[in-house]
């Protein structure tokens, strides 16, 4: 078996070629495959998805919210985010002008 993998091994060529990891590649079909990926660099890259997909599904959850929003199909972040802030503000609006008349009445 080790004698088979040194024979299908090769040195990629370049300069300093005594310190690169060599390639192997398949027996019969002869495309490279590729090295194994550390644990801890899989961790990390498990870890990102994992991030990105929380960010993504707050963002679907914040235009879930917002009635603008809520229409559309597809939106960037940066349009979820301008939907959101005009929400708001308008609902600061509208509370405003219930509170103006009575707003002496109640400490």
């Amino acid at each position: 078996m080790e004698s088979q993998l040194r024979r299908n091994m090769k040195i990629a060529p370049g300069r300093n070629h005594e310190r690169r990891r060599g390639i192997i590649f398949h027996p019969t079909l002869g495309y490279a495959i590729p090295p194994p990926i550390p644990l801890t660099v899989a961790r990390r890259n498990a870890r990102e998805r994992n991030r990105v997909k929380t960010v993504n599904d707050s963002y679907e959850c914040l235009r879930a919210h917002v009635p603008a929003a809520a229409k559309a199909k597809r939106m960037a972040k940066v349009d979820i985010i301008k939907h959101t802030i005009d929400y708001i503000q308008k609902l600061q609006r509208l509370v405003l002008s219930i509170e103006g008349p009575y707003s002496d009445q109640f400490p």
